[in-house]
């Protein structure tokens, strides 16, 4: 005799057979990743912590320096471009990329990837940065206190006009003073600036770092209060 099943039994079969294929699809499906991996960056692993919160060490070390030159006479002048600095490369860390970027390791080096790279004096950027994931260069004048914004008479471009920090014309006529400079280092950041510039991968960021004392007219101080940097202009 051919037994034929009945629609109970088929539901009761089918039930079954969906159960198992929901408890397999369970089992083996990947599962979704709710929150976005961390990318590794290199220039992330040493060096003082220009990511951390405000002041950072290197801000705390200028505010050391100019309690201690002022009480011996010695101008700050110094002091106060070491404090801007610190500020500038706390801000483009934490503030804009949201990552630590260490310093570089040696002035002379003719590699700009990855790293900050501090100059100093006349015809030259203040702060170099280039991104080694995106290829992007970020320039950075720092200024600390109270200082303004300069400016140059072109040389390579606008010969001869006033040019104003701040501007690509004033970036492009320094970067090309960099790159005459004859100093690895300079001539290196400085054909990138102009690459940058040219390909429209540049960010040219002012950033200024104030400050407070207890001193009344000018007079010794003993406390310095730090404002948080604070952007100036970017191009």
């Amino acid at each position: 005799m051919v037994q034929t099943r009945t629609g109970t039994q088929k539901k009761t079969k089918q039930s079954k057979s969906n159960a198992t294929k929901k408890a397999y699809k369970s089992k083996h499906t990947l599962r979704k990743v709710l929150s976005k991996p961390v990318r590794f960056d290199p220039s992330s692993t040493s060096g003082p912590n220009h990511n951390a919160t405000w002041p950072t060490g290197s801000a705390l070390a200028a505010v050391g320096e100019m309690k201690t030159n002022q009480i011996g006479g010695v101008p700050l002048n110094a002091d106060i471009e070491e404090l801007g600095m610190a500020g500038a490369k706390y801000y483009l860390a934490a503030q804009f990329l949201h990552k630590n970027i260490s310093d570089s390791s040696s002035s002379s080096s003719s590699s700009t990837s990855g790293h900050y790279i501090s100059f100093s004096g006349a015809n030259t950027v203040n702060i170099f940065y280039k991104d080694p994931v995106t290829g992007k260069v970020y320039v950075l004048e720092a200024k600390g206190g109270n200082s303004g914004l300069g400016s140059r008479t072109g040389v390579y471009v606008k010969p001869g006009t006033a040019l104003t920090q701040g501007t690509l014309d004033y970036l492009e006529d320094v970067a090309n003073a960099m790159v005459n400079s004859g100093v690895p280092a300079k001539v290196a950041a400085g054909n990138d600036i102009l690459n940058a510039i040219a390909s429209g991968k540049i960010e040219y960021i002012g950033v200024q770092t104030k400050y407070t004392t207890n001193a009344s007219g000018g007079g010794a101080f003993t406390t310095v209060t730090l404002s948080p940097p604070k952007r100036i202009f970017w191009v």
